[in-house]
C-alpha cells in the first residue's frame, strides 16, 4: 500500500481567504483503506496542512473536503488505485484548529442594573433620605471573552472532570492581563469531537465564556464608609475591593439594644416619638443608628468565593 502526493492545485486568493487542494495517488485494498492511508499521511477533515507555507496574511489552511475515487473503478478484492483529493481553505475568524493555539474573541457592552448606590458611591435616596419605592438603574460596562480550543482527552469523563470545576469560579491568579478575582468563568461547553490520526486520538472542541470586572477603588465612594461583612473589616482608603460583590447601604428598622439573650445580641425597634419607624433608617455598620453627622455606611457582600488557576486549562 502506498500514498503518492502529486501536484497541488494552484492557490486561489479570495475575499474569504485562500483556497487550494492536494492530490494523491493511493494504492489500497478499499476506499476505507485509502482513507486510513490518508489519515496516516496527515490528511483528515478539520486538520491543518502542516507544511503549507505562503506569504499572505493567513498562512494556515484547513482540510474541508476529501473525495476518494477508484480507478478505473473501486476494486472489490485486492489492491487497486484510488485518486484522492483534499480541499483546503483558510482558517475562519473564531475558528480553532486541532492541535493549534486557542482562539480569543472579545466582546462587551453596557447594561442597565438596579442600584442602591449611585455612580458617586452614595446611597440612592430622595431629598428626605428615604429609599425610592422603585429602584433606579445605573449603566454598568461589561467585558466578555470567549475562548475556543481543542482539548485531547481519552474519555468524555476525563474531559468533564477537567472543565466542571471552572463553572462559576474566579481566577485565583493573574490571567490574560486581569488581576486575581476579576474574571468569572460562566462555563465551558464542548461542542464537537473527532478522532485524529491512525491511533484514533480523541479531541474535543471547547468553548469557554468569561466575564471581566475591574477591582473597585474605595476612592469611588466618597463620603461613604465601606464595611466588608465577611470578617467585619472596614475598607481602608487607597485600597480596592473585590468586584464580584454586592454593595448595599446599611439600613434597617431594628438596632442593637446592648443586651444579649443566650449569648446572641438582642435587637429592638428603631423608635421615633416612641413609635416604630415606618421606613428603614441608616445604621452605622455595627447595628446602631447612624449619627446625623457621620458618613453613610455601605455593607460589602462578597458573592463568589471559589477561585481557580485558569492557566491550568492551557489557555
Amino acid at each position: 500500500m502506498s500514498v503518492i502526493e502529486t501536484s497541488p492545485d494552484p492557490i486561489e486568493e479570495t475575499e474569504y481567504g485562500i483556497v487550494t487542494a492536494r492530490n494523491f495517488d493511493v494504492l489500497a485494498t478499499s476506499q476505507l483503506d485509502a482513507r486510513s492511508l490518508l489519515i496516516a499521511h496527515g490528511v483528515q477533515l478539520g486538520v491543518a496542512w502542516a507544511s503549507y507555507k505562503t506569504e499572505t496574511w493567513n498562512s494556515q489552511v484547513i482540510c474541508r473536503k476529501i473525495t476518494i475515487e477508484g480507478r478505473p473503478h473501486a476494486p472489490s478484492l485486492g489492491t487497486g488505485r484510488y485518486i484522492c483529493r483534499a480541499e483546503y481553505s483558510s482558517v475562519r475568524r473564531g475558528e480553532a484548529v486541532i492541535g493549534g493555539d486557542p482562539v480569543y474573541l472579545l466582546g462587551g457592552g453596557v447594561e442597565n442594573a438596579p442600584a442602591d448606590i449611585d455612580a458617586d458611591g452614595l446611597p440612592v435616596a430622595n431629598s428626605a433620605d428615604e429609599p425610592f419605592e422603585n429602584p433606579i438603574s445605573v449603566l454598568k460596562p461589561n467585558e466578555h471573552l470567549k475562548v475556543v480550543w481543542w482539548e485531547q482527552k481519552d474519555t468524555l469523563g476525563a474531559l468533564l472532570s477537567l472543565i466542571r470545576p471552572y463553572r462559576g469560579a474566579l481566577n485565583s491568579v493573574a490571567w490574560q492581563g486581569a488581576d486575581p478575582r476579576t474574571v468569572l468563568c460562566h462555563g465551558i461547553e464542548y461542542t464537537d469531537e473527532t478522532l485524529l490520526g491512525p491511533a484514533a486520538v480523541r479531541w474535543y472542541r471547547l468553548e469557554a465564556s468569561f466575564e471581566y470586572r475591574p477591582r473597585i477603588p474605595v476612592a469611588d465612594f466618597p463620603g461613604t464608609a465601606l464595611k466588608v461583612r465577611s470578617g467585619g473589616s472596614w475598607a481602608a482608603a487607597g485600597t480596592e475591593i473585590d468586584p464580584w460583590t454586592e454593595i448595599r447601604p446599611d439600613r434597617g428598622r431594628r438596632i442593637r439594644t446592648g443586651s444579649t439573650v443566650d449569648g446572641k445580641a438582642k435587637y429592638g425597634d428603631v423608635l421615633t416619638n416612641n413609635k416604630p419607624v415606618d421606613e428603614p433608617v441608616y445604621l452605622d455598620g455595627s447595628g446602631l443608628r447612624l449619627a446625623e453627622t457621620a458618613n453613610v455606611v455601605a455593607l460589602v457582600f462578597p458573592t463568589i468565593k471559589r477561585a481557580l488557576d485558569f492557566g491550568a486549562l492551557g489557555i
